[in-house]
């Protein structure tokens, strides 16, 4: 979520800045996401349950189809 900050010294609040990037044997300039602006929240109690439920679903059926 970004929060838009247009104080903040690395991007003015644009969620975004261009930084070094040193890959492909040669130094050029990339789109960072600046980390400051840019928060990941925790995920949620409801979510983290979902994903467990899932994961157990498609087991079952992996399970289910190995058998037959």
């Amino acid at each position: 979520m970004t929060k838009n900050n247009p104080s903040c010294p690395r991007c003015q609040g644009r969620g975004w800045y261009e930084g070094p990037y040193y890959g492909n044997l040669q130094p050029s300039v990339e789109m960072m996401v600046c980390e400051d602006c840019n928060t990941v929240g925790k995920p949620s109690r409801a979510e983290v349950v979902f994903i467990g439920v899932c994961f157990v679903v498609f087991f079952v059926l992996m399970l289910m189809g190995a058998a037959s």
